[in-house]
């Protein structure tokens, strides 16, 4: 059952959101976060070199379209890692201060993730690769 108090937190907590604008976006530019989800779903794959640099494109995309709320949701609910990955590596640009909840799911979740790391494609657990975006 998730807690209550985590979705009451997500409103109390003051987040920036980034107003950054993609460029060269492979995707409309009016495309929605549940299609973006979609694609990310599809594709399986996390790119941390591109994620890291700033590079990947859907990152702005995420943080312009979805609220904290939004982020928070898909990191402890969505069923798909790769997913899970993008929603946090947004959520923690966003928020100083992430809720223990989510920390603590974070940490604990070792779904397998196929990332590219140094141009190979590698399957490492989700907290390892998600670890990185903690500040």
């Amino acid at each position: 059952m998730k807690s209550p108090l985590l979705y009451i937190a997500i409103f109390l907590c003051s987040v920036t959101v980034s107003n950054a604008t993609p460029q060269h976006f492979p995707y409309k530019d009016t495309i929605t976060l549940k299609k973006l989800w979609k694609q990310i779903s599809k594709e399986n794959t996390f790119p941390v070199e591109e994620v890291v640099l700033q590079k990947d494109n859907r990152i702005p995309v995420i943080k312009q379209q979805a609220t904290a709320f939004d982020l928070l949701k898909t990191v402890m609910e969505h069923q798909n890692a790769v997913v899970r990955l993008y929603a946090f590596a947004a959520l923690s640009d966003q928020m100083d201060n992430l809720p223990a909840e989510i920390i603590k799911k974070v940490r604990e979740d070792t779904s397998p993730v196929n990332v590219i790391r140094n141009g190979e494609l590698k399957t490492r657990p989700f907290n390892e690769v998600a670890n990185g975006f903690l500040k």
